[in-house]
This record gives C-alpha cells, structure tokens and sequence, in this order.
C-alpha cells in the first residue's frame, strides 16, 4: 500500500472523532465510509478506493464563532498529527532558505519571538505545519517550504492585526 494510506495502520479508537472518507473535497463533500481500516485496505490494493482520507467533519452555522472554529481545528490537528508522524516516521529535516530566496521583512529576533508567543501562534499550528511538509506531495498540492513560511507568516500578520 502506498506509503499516503499507511496511517490506515493505526486502527482510529472508538471514541474518536476523526472518519474515514472517500472523495475530495475540491469537488464537493466526500463521503464518509463506515468501515474499518482493515475492511478499507483491500479496496484501496484493488482499486476500488483510490484515494481514502481521515479527517474530522465539522458544520458550522452562522452562530458559529471563530474561537469555536479554531478550537475545532486545534483538537482535530492534534488528534491527526499520530496519524503523520506514523507516515513520515521520525525524519528530522532542516531547511533554512537564504534571505535572497525568502525575505520575510523581519529580523531572526523578532521570528523567533512570534513563534515562541502561544497568543500569536498556537505550538499545535506549527507541528501540523511540520508535518504537511514533510510530507510534500503525498499530503498537499506541490508546495515548496518557501510557501509554507510565507503562509505561516500570513496566519501570523492576520493575528498580529486582529490583536492590535
């Protein structure tokens, strides 16, 4: 099986609130499937299934606040960050682009304060940040890590703006 659906090798606990779904979300809802991983694993060889994601669906409303949201999207990052650390295992990558490559406007100081200060960016953001990258491709549309930072940063400005 394709090292993408090896997650499908931590069976999900009873009580979790993540599922399993076929489809993608580019072009509508994806389906949930009620099945086991061990059911879900002979579909994806025979092809059946080509693509199985796990994921955590929430509805919102527009009673729904943003805290709620973000509280949603914290716990279900941390309930999946097992699932990526068992794909990508215990890689351990550095990149640092030169500042002719990435020029983010701020000094190393005033970065490291940003991503230390939990008010600005939560640690959990960071590890799932981590892990999409490590696992490039199989995870996401082709992003390089330039990107990401500069994705990241943009999470920051906005948060930098709303507390001001």
């Amino acid at each position: 099986m394709e090292l993408y659906h090896s997650y499908l090798d931590i069976p999900l606990q009873e009580e979790s609130s993540l599922v399993y779904v076929i489809g993608s979300n580019e072009i509508g809802k994806p389906d949930v499937i009620d099945e086991t991983a061990e059911e879900i694993k002979p579909k994806i060889l025979s092809g059946k299934y080509k693509k199985v994601q796990l994921c955590r669906i929430e509805e919102w409303t527009n009673e729904t606040t943003n805290d709620e949201i973000e509280k949603a999207m914290i716990e279900a990052i941390e309930e999946l960050i097992p699932y990526y650390k068992h794909v990508i295992g215990d890689i351990d990558v550095e990149y640092h682009p030169s500042l002719e490559e990435y020029d983010p406007g701020i000094t190393a100081e005033e970065y490291e304060r940003i991503l230390s200060d939990d008010s600005l960016v939560n640690p959990t953001w960071l590890d799932t940040l981590y892990y999409l990258y490590l696992m490039g491709e199989k995870v996401l549309v082709s992003r390089s890590p330039i990107n990401m930072e500069m994705e990241l940063l943009t999470i920051i400005q906005m948060r930098l703006i709303r507390q001001r």
